[in-house]
């Protein structure tokens, strides 16, 4: 998993780390969502 990220690194900007982060995010914000749908 770290070194398909390391390999990604280009210029010192991390493409896969931002990406994994941006899909955490994501995920977070529609769990949220559906949380709050299911309790109203």
């Amino acid at each position: 998993m770290i070194e398909t990220y390391i390999a990604v690194c280009s210029g010192g900007i991390c493409i896969g780390i931002i990406l994994k982060l941006i899909v955490e995010l994501i995920f977070y914000v529609i769990s949220s969502l559906l949380g709050l749908m299911i309790k109203s």
